[in-house]
């Protein structure tokens, strides 16, 4: 079996959720190590993370070499510690039980990736922290904790960190537990292993939804993050969470805690947006507290709310048509949007889907843009753009070059199902955008 060396550069990749890889698991004990490789079978792209001195390290071909770490694949046996049997939904007794499971139905290999390491664990963790979504440490907590504090960031960039000890008895969140999905990660290992999940946040112990929690699962997107922790209290507290969309499917479903505001309407008045609603009338009936205000919305200019606490949330709903003269950078894609955008009172977080003409499935900038916001890209065939009659005359190049309409607009319209654009064509640089809106649902 062949070993490789643990790409430098690629250990060293530390970028928000671009390009991060799923899950590490790490073990000290050969306990720990059967508890990982039952792990590994259960999560097929986790990467298990051992000593050197492992005992499973014997049962791989090959030599251990390498500053940091190297790797390995390959079925690796089961029975990799003394007095520990692996059988489906978790691990034995240690030695000493009366009577270990029957494991005759197990499977006697498992293909899982492990890569051994040289250095301490904390080296190890300095490397992959940012380059995993989740990690799982079968071992103390606090070795955890003093491993993983020099690179802590914050609850909205740090992956997911679960601790196990090697019985799998608990399944500890221990960090990043709502918007890094923690939580959600101990109760499936809790699962799949029969171990209990241990989950220590309020709104969780309370059976609440923390605000978080639901932004992420409906698809939102938290513009003013340092607000939410105010929220999560105040849902703890028993203090009703008022909540206004011009979207209403997204009112709804609300979770425990949070209530509809379905009154408030936004007109314009000599050329400002303005409530026809006055908030402050809620505000004196004690039955509507409006101390905190949930907006759900991809508008960035309206009126200003006067209450104390304000979290945005902004839906996925708007769709952008995109054309880019070859070798536009990323960069410059994304300032144009960002700036267009701005200047129309929409936020750029509220980007659902980029569509563009198929002969651009290749332009790097425009792959790296929407790499960045994370945005599904929908590729045209000029037939397909054809379809759709844009508001604005297309170029010559684009009519007599490529043969359409249109780029920017029809494809946004396309993608919307909306013929209205809120953003008509706009060109600057060598970039071209334009922006639908989906319709609510009636």
């Amino acid at each position: 079996m062949r070993k490789e060396h643990l790409n430098q550069e690629e250990m060293k990749l530390k970028v928000k959720g671009e390009g991060r890889k799923e899950l590490a698991i790490y073990a000290l004990t050969p306990g720990g190590e059967a508890l990982a490789l039952i792990l590994g079978r259960e999560f097929p792209h986790a990467e298990i993370f051992l000593p050197s001195f492992s005992s499973v390290s014997g049962s791989v071909s090959g030599s251990v070499s390498g500053s940091v770490s190297c790797s390995a694949s390959g079925t690796i046996p089961l029975s990799v510690a003394p007095g520990v049997s692996l059988f489906p939904g978790g691990i034995s007794s240690p030695l000493g039980s009366a009577e270990p499971p029957d494991t005759s139905s197990v499977e006697s290999s498992i293909k899982v990736r492990i890569r051994f390491f040289s250095e301490g664990i904390g080296k190890v963790v300095g490397h992959n922290f940012h380059l995993f979504r989740s990690h799982v440490f079968i071992m103390a907590t606090g070795i955890v904790v003093r491993s993983i504090a020099p690179y802590l960031t914050d609850k909205w960039n740090d992956p997911a960190v679960v601790v196990l000890d090697e019985k799998g008895t608990y399944a500890i969140s221990l960090l990043s537990g709502h918007w890094g999905g923690a939580h959600d990660l101990a109760r499936e290992i809790a699962h799949k292993i029969g171990a209990f999940s241990v989950i220590t946040t309020a709104t969780d112990v309370g059976n609440k939804t923390a605000v978080e929690v639901w932004a992420k699962r409906q698809g939102f997107r938290l513009e003013n993050t340092s607000r939410v922790t105010a929220f999560n209290a105040a849902l703890v507290r028993n203090i009703p969470l008022l909540c206004w969309s011009e979207y209403p499917e997204y009112l709804t479903a609300l979770p425990q805690g949070m209530i509809a505001w379905n009154d408030g309407k936004i007109v314009c008045d000599k050329g400002k947006m303005a409530w026809d609603e006055d908030i402050r009338a809620w505000q004196r009936d004690s039955s509507h507290p409006v101390d905190f205000l949930v907006v759900i919305s991809p508008r960035t200019d309206l009126p200003q709310w006067p209450v104390e606490h304000l979290l945005l949330l902004r839906p996925p709903v708007l769709c952008l048509g995109l054309g880019c003269n070859r070798g536009t950078s990323g960069e410059e894609i994304y300032n144009c949007v960002k700036e267009t955008l701005e200047e129309h009172g929409y936020s750029i977080f509220s980007l659902a889907l980029l569509g563009t003409i198929d002969l651009k499935a290749d332009e790097p900038g425009l792959l790296a843009f929407a790499r960045r916001l994370e945005l599904e890209i929908r590729f045209f065939r000029k037939e397909e753009l054809n379809r759709v009659d844009p508001p604005s005359a297309p170029s010559s190049y684009v009519k007599n070059t490529l043969g359409v309409k249109g780029v920017s607009e029809c494809a946004a319209m396309l993608l919307s199902g909306n013929r209205n654009l809120v953003i008509t064509k706009v060109k600057r640089g060598n970039v071209t955008i334009a922006l639908a809106q989906k319709p609510a649902r009636k």
